[in-house]
């Protein structure tokens, strides 16, 4: 396993796959990691706390409009992603006549309550249903080695 260390998180995932970062002008950290195959996994930093429900809305919009019609649903979230609140959606399509999932949290990153500091990370992971039997437990681990810190004033 390989670990990514940048923008106060960290995570861990396969070695073998392909991982890319990219920060826009507005200081949005996008971190993309690839599988061999088609699954990816994605973690998206924004500065400030964002509300879940229009970033849900952008994730099905962009699946919507790559794939076509998507069924999604609301999933229970029992466990916080690195000790922080977080929620969750579940995306369904068809691709090529393959059953697809994905997988989307809204986690709220609240160092020591400073508000200041707040930041939101999106995290999307996405697999065929044909390799869920490899990948699925690989992505929920590479979701659940999330830490983060404070960043340095």
């Amino acid at each position: 396993m390989a670990t990514y260390d940048n923008r106060g998180v960290q995570f861990r995932y396969p070695a073998e796959w392909e991982l890319s970062e990219d920060e826009d002008d507005s200081g949005q950290t996008m971190v993309h990691v690839q599988s061999p195959a088609t699954a990816y996994w994605s973690l998206t930093l924004t500065d400030g706390r964002q509300q879940a429900e229009p970033l849900f809305d952008a994730v099905a919009d962009a699946l919507g409009s790559e794939y076509g019609e998507l069924d999604q649903h609301t999933p229970e979230i029992t466990d916080p992603i690195a000790g922080h609140a977080a929620v969750a959606r579940t995306f369904e399509f068809v691709v090529h006549e393959l059953p697809v999932v994905a997988e989307a949290r809204v986690v709220w990153i609240d160092e020591d309550n400073d508000a200041a500091a707040a930041r939101t990370a999106l995290v999307l992971w996405q697999y065929a249903d044909a390799e869920a039997e490899e990948v699925e437990t690989l992505l929920e681990r590479m979701t659940a080695s999330i830490q983060t810190q404070p960043l340095a004033a």
